[in-house]
């Protein structure tokens, strides 16, 4: 989203110098190159929406770019796409394809006598082991997952680190003792925009005595070999009940074969994935956000930089990509608090980007999302919106200041909406249609203020209300989904 040499591929930008009357500069959806007075039209930019001329010029686009030779593109090409396939993500070779076999050798595995306290053992000293920074598979893994996706390796570790943190021995313990045994094969399609995503429900099945058969993001395939991996070292008898397997998300016959294959399925990923797959025996963890709730005294003089400190880490971790990152933050009080907590908060983001944690490395897609969200707000309040824009140069972060506004879903990458709210009933409005869309809140109440929101947030469905600081650390016995997965799974004196 800056001006490019002639021949760079990017967004077209185009300016009419001697128009009077209407919009005079049109930043497009569109990918092309300029040079030599001309001007190459590419064709869609990933994500981007089809409207307009674009429906019948995309077709044109890709038919004329398809039978170009690739020197009729002048100048150096220095623009990639970040979600290009790597070749170790996309194992779709014959390990995978006999899903049968697969699925015949984790029934095997299943066969062997193990009793519990040998399973906890191994899951105990795998997640220890993945959790020192210096673990070779933990470190393998950061390097590929930080190479493909572009989240520096700070970022990554302090977000496994976080992910990780409530997964000590005695809650491990704690939760065998709370779950039944069983000798299903749990089928497990993994999400790709969080590392590590999907761990609590793996290790609840493996803890149960069922195996597991897993495909991986092909977004993100390293972290859950990487448990794999580390679990086969500890117990290879243990390992012998996961398979992790990848194929893209395209091949819907080996999704819809895995599906045939277990006795449960477990489905991360948009709404989408979940419609594809729809039926019995279906636990789907689908499309969700999350938000933040400050009580205006965790922000006098003596909370406000714990509180906002501990709200930036929330948000920076996982870079915003997850259900568990806070999208919008309420602020209790009038609108000159919320705009405080704001500037506060903008301040303390510009540290954490020039200090320990550096931002993404945006691809073309995910910079123009955020520069959306940037232009949107600068032409409403040039039109009387009242808000306020701050924002990070280079799209390092971004907050949208706006007292009344209802919860808005963040595109993410640290970009945060900030409101006020007055009461119980303000904050229910703001809310209003997202009632079981709501995954986790952090609650920055000092004083125990804010238990009628709290009660607010529970009622819809809300799993994870936590202190700032903690909205990526969830326990193993995190009610993910309102208990989907993980209620059938307690023994009935413990539920």
């Amino acid at each position: 989203l800056q001006p490019l040499e002639d021949g760079e591929i990017g967004l077209l930008a185009y300016f009419d110098l001697a128009n009077a009357s209407s919009i005079s500069a049109i930043l497009t959806g569109d990918l092309g190159w300029a040079a030599n007075q001309r001007v190459m039209l590419l064709g869609r930019a990933p994500s981007a929406e089809a409207r307009g001329c674009a429906l019948a010029m995309d077709q044109f686009a890709r038919a004329q770019t398809a039978s170009a030779p690739r020197a009729s593109i002048p100048g150096p090409l220095r623009f990639e796409f970040a979600d290009l396939p790597v070749a170790a993500a996309d194992r779709a070779t014959s390990e995978v394809l006999d899903l049968a076999k697969v699925a015949a050798n984790l029934r095997a595995a299943l066969l062997v006598d193990l009793d519990r306290e040998r399973i906890v053992r191994a899951v105990i000293e795998a997640v220890s082991r993945l959790k020192r920074r210096d673990h070779r598979r933990r470190r393998d893994a950061i390097e590929m997952i930080g190479r493909k996706v572009g989240i520096s390796r700070q970022v990554l570790d302090a977000s496994i680190d976080a992910l990780l943190a409530p997964f000590h021995e005695e809650a491990i313990r704690a939760a065998a003792s709370r779950l039944k045994l069983t000798g299903e094969l749990i089928g497990f399609i993994m999400a790709g925009n969080v590392v590590g995503a999907g761990i609590h429900e793996v290790l609840l099945a493996l803890i149960c005595g069922a195996a597991v058969m897993a495909k991986s993001s092909s977004a993100e395939p390293y972290f859950l070999r990487a448990l794999a991996e580390t679990i086969a070292r500890v117990d290879p008898e243990v390992a012998n009940r996961i398979a992790v397997l990848s194929f893209t998300r395209e091949r819907s016959d080996l999704s819809a074969r895995l599906r045939a294959l277990c006795e449960k399925m477990v489905v991360y990923g948009d709404d989408s994935t979940l419609e594809a797959l729809h039926g019995s025996g279906l636990v789907g963890f689908g499309s969700k956000a999350s938000g933040a709730l400050v009580a205006a005294e965790a922000l006098r003089a003596d909370e406000r930089r714990a509180a906002v400190g501990a709200l930036a880490r929330d948000v920076v971790l996982f870079e915003q990509r997850g259900c568990l990152s806070p999208s919008h933050v309420f602020v209790v009080g009038r609108r000159e608090v919320s705009q405080r907590f704001s500037a506060a908060l903008g301040a303390e983001l510009e540290k954490t980007a020039r200090g320990d944690f550096p931002p993404a490395r945006l691809n073309l897609n995910l910079a123009a999302q955020i520069q959306a969200v940037r232009e949107a707000a600068r032409w409403r309040k040039i039109a009387g919106a009242s808000l306020d824009l701050l924002e990070g140069g280079g799209l390092q972060w971004t907050i949208v200041s706006e007292p009344d506004a209802r919860f808005i879903v963040s595109p993410g990458y640290r970009t945060v909406f900030v409101s006020a709210v007055e009461d119980v009933d303000d904050f229910k409005r703001r809310l209003l249609g997202f009632e079981g869309r709501i995954e986790g809140f952090s609650v920055a109440d000092p004083k125990s203020e804010l238990g009628g929101f709290v009660s607010y947030l529970r009622s819809i469905g809300v799993g994870w209300i936590c202190p700032p600081g903690s909205a990526q650390s969830p326990p193993l016995m995190w009610p993910h989904g309102n208990g989907a997965f993980l209620g059938p799974l307690l023994l009935p004196e413990t539920a």
